[in-house]
């Protein structure tokens, strides 16, 4: 599966903007997580359709990076995530970003990205 990570300015309706570029192009958006840091913002997505989220997002000059994520599941159960994190860290992965995406049977559906995606694969599928 993949991410696109957009760069925007941090600014009121930036956000938006993005979200309803996307709308108004048929792309339903999965996943999203966003956050500020200064002047600039980062959007991170997951579409139902990556090339065309791409093309839009260049047509319209938004920087973006297309980037593998897995999606992990988890026990929806205090500590869980802990101790997910912490056998991610033992295996010298380190995680570049992880979000949740929804529940479901008892379960918490994250995606994560790492520096070493493939090592990742192999423990945790």
């Amino acid at each position: 599966m993949n991410q696109i990570t957009v760069k925007v300015q941090n600014r009121v309706g930036a956000l938006s903007d993005v979200c309803e570029l996307l709308g108004s192009s048929g792309i339903n958006i999965l996943g999203i997580t966003a956050y500020g840091d200064g002047d600039s913002g980062s959007i991170r997505v997951i579409t139902n359709d990556v090339a065309t989220t791409e093309r839009i997002l260049k047509q319209n000059n938004y920087p973006s990076v297309t980037s593998d994520v897995l999606l992990v599941r988890v026990k929806d159960r205090p500590g869980e995530l802990g101790k997910l994190s912490k056998k991610i860290a033992k295996a010298n992965v380190n995680i570049y970003s992880i979000y949740m995406l929804g529940r479901e049977n008892d379960e918490g559906i994250f995606a994560v990205s790492s520096d070493q995606n493939e090592k990742l694969k192999t423990f945790l599928v």
